[in-house]
């Protein structure tokens, strides 16, 4: 969230800075879309201390990531 606050004054990303902006960016960066759709058999807890973030993250990612998996 530190870099995404970093980043928005300098014009390196869109802003306003915002939180939630803030955690999506800091969401990019920590869970890759990837690594996180190989995860399947992770619950979001499993998930959240293998790339040691807050639970509510990994929930969130996940929420994300799911309607890519419907198509």
């Amino acid at each position: 969230m530190c870099l995404y606050a970093h980043d928005v004054p300098g014009g390196l990303v869109p802003g306003p800075y915002s939180d939630q902006r803030a955690e999506l960016y800091a969401r990019c960066l920590l869970l890759p879309d990837q690594a996180v759709t190989a995860a399947t058999t992770l619950t979001d807890a499993e998930l959240a201390e293998r790339f040691g973030v807050p639970l509510e993250q990994a929930r969130a990612k996940r929420g994300e990531l799911r309607p890519a998996f419907s198509r």
